[in-house]
């Protein structure tokens, strides 16, 4: 990545964006996004003249079977041998990329081909509306689909955070008020995702869009980045609550690395005294789940010794009562017998 300040300017809204290998994302529609720097090119140039200084002219041939009609070409449906209205990359060199007889035109020319390779009718739709441009219809002569009309200039689009110009959805709303948009100073990472604008070339003056300086141009009304977008110097990103979340752009493998291999010393009296509040937060942890075992299992320990020494209730055994029925009986047998003999004999 381009990490000097000669190869990167490491802002996030320069006049003409960053280059390609800058370290964090960028909107890729600004003259630079698709461009090496100089450190780039001086880069690559180095290993070219190692290497090899031919690898990367230009062939100047149309590719046949890469989907992509070119010049040269009549159709491109890449491999498919069962295409009704194209010859494949497999028909052999003189029939490949070219229409097959008696058919008019290929679905591979553009949206304005049907399946049964003739030209749709004229005023069929084949391009749906969008934030800069309007819908485009078929014209019946032609497969492609003919440009479609601009929108106003200065329409708002992208959430209302930009506006059309010349039916691209490419400059920010700040403009349309000869503003330039820029990254309000706070620390506040959901502020970070709020739209501020300033005067072009005085950073002293970004605001927020419901600043009192800039609230009468937006109807004092706080615009809010759309989700993905960039924000904190392209070091984080705004999501769907409207909060610049940081992004590590080393990663988790990184951070693991750095952790475990590192020779930096680690230092456990620092350590504590950073983070006093965790160490008490598991001793009263500890605590608390001590008391619950002793509290659970003492309670368990003394119902059971309650049990055992408490004398056994309930109803008595059914044989255990039959048996002593029939003892009583045969007592009360015993004593009347007993009586009568004693009767007897006190008669005699």
């Amino acid at each position: 990545h381009d990490e000097s300040s000669e190869c990167a300017s490491f802002t996030v809204f320069s006049p003409n964006g960053n280059y390609l290998m800058f370290p964090y994302a960028t909107d890729g529609n600004q003259y630079n996004n698709d461009k090496f720097s100089v450190c780039s090119i001086q880069y690559i140039a180095s290993l070219l003249q190692v290497k090899k200084d031919k690898c990367f002219i230009e062939s100047g041939q149309p590719i046949c079977g890469n989907q992509i009609v070119e010049p040269g070409e009549k159709c491109d449906v890449g491999d498919q041998d069962n295409d009704e209205c194209c010859y494949g990359v497999n028909a052999g060199e003189r029939l490949q990329c070219t229409l097959k007889p008696g058919k008019q035109c290929s679905p591979s020319q553009g949206q304005c081909c049907d399946n049964s390779c003739s030209h749709k009718r004229k005023g069929e739709l084949c391009r749906e509306e969008a934030e800069c441009t309007f819908k485009s219809f078929c014209t019946g002569e032609t497969s492609v689909c003919p440009t479609s009309p601009p929108k106003d200039n200065y329409t708002l689009c992208n959430a209302g955070t930009r506006i059309c110009l010349d039916a691209m959805c490419l400059q920010s709303v700040c403009a349309k008020y000869h503003l330039e948009q820029c990254e309000c100073d706070t620390h506040s990472l959901y502020e970070k995702c709020q739209l501020c604008c300033q005067i072009p070339d005085d950073a002293n003056s970004c605001r927020s869009t419901h600043s009192s300086q800039l609230g009468p141009l937006f109807n004092m009304t706080a615009i809010h980045l759309p989700a993905g977008a960039p924000c904190k110097q392209r070091q984080g990103y705004c999501d769907k609550l409207y909060i610049c979340r940081l992004v590590d752009a080393d990663g988790p493998i990184a951070r693991l690395k750095n952790s475990f291999l590192t020779l930096i010393e680690f230092d456990p009296a620092a350590w504590m005294k950073t983070r006093w509040w965790a160490i008490l937060l598991i001793i009263l942890m500890l605590g608390a789940i001590m008391a619950g075992t002793i509290l659970i299992f003492g309670r368990t320990l003394d119902s059971k010794e309650v049990e055992k020494t408490r004398k056994p209730t309930g109803r008595v055994d059914p044989r255990r009562s039959d048996a002593l029925q029939q003892y009583f009986i045969y007592t009360r047998k015993e004593l009347h017998m007993a009586s009568i003999y004693m009767q007897s004999e006190t008669r005699i």
